[in-house]
This record gives C-alpha cells, structure tokens and sequence, in this order.
C-alpha cells in the first residue's frame, strides 16, 4: 500500500537524520495520509455489529479518497471502505515524523476500531 511505502521511506530518512535535507512536499503528504482516513458518522450504538468505518486506509485503491465529491453515506455503502489496524499504525507514524499535530486524527473512532477488533479473551 502507499500509506506502507510512505512509512518505510519516511523512518529510513528519519533514522539516518535526512528527512529535512531532502526535497519532499510533507504539507502534500500528511494532506494526501488524511485524504485516506475513513470518516464515519457516530452511532449510538458502540456494540453494534456494523462494519468499521474508523482508522485509514492503505490508499485510494477504491478509486477514490475522503476528499472527492462523494457522500459520507455513499462511503459507507462500499463494502471495502473499512479501516485497517495495519495501515493506521504505518498513516499515524508518517504523521508524527512528518511533524503533524494529529489533530485531524479521529481518535474516538481508532479507539472503536481497537475496542471491536478486541476478542473476548483479551487478546
């Protein structure tokens, strides 16, 4: 996913201290990260079994992003558009190296996706 590929890049420059010494547009890309966070209207109702529209997305692989002409509820009819544990965590460290505040960032919403993906047994 890109979201992956931005991350791996990304630490390889922080690690080696070169993420400021070379060209990228980094405003471009933490616009371009949020662009691919799902946006979901609260429920009422944390227990239900709806899909989970919280986190982000590795890309905009359905042919679109949160920022396109679309309406949150023709988002939320596609059957793909879920977030994913496995692009968050990559999407949230970008943003943090890219020295963004996170205040974009729908925490209640990552805390639902956490709490559903939860088993029973704690795991």
């Amino acid at each position: 996913s890109q979201i992956i590929q931005f991350n791996f890049v990304l630490t390889g420059l922080d690690l080696l201290e070169s993420l400021d010494s070379v060209a990228i547009d980094k405003e471009a890309i933490i616009e371009y990260i949020y662009a691919n966070q799902c946006i979901n209207r609260d429920s009422p109702d944390d227990k239900s079994n709806d899909k989970i529209n919280y986190g982000f997305l590795g890309g905009p692989f359905l042919g679109f992003t949160n920022k396109d002409e679309y309406k949150i509820e023709d988002l939320e009819k596609n059957p793909y558009y879920t977030g994913n544990l496995v692009y968050t965590f990559p999407a949230l460290c970008c943003l943090i190296m890219l020295g963004d505040d996170l205040s974009r960032v729908d925490k209640k919403g990552i805390s639902k996706l956490l709490k559903k993906l939860q088993l029973e047994n704690g795991w």
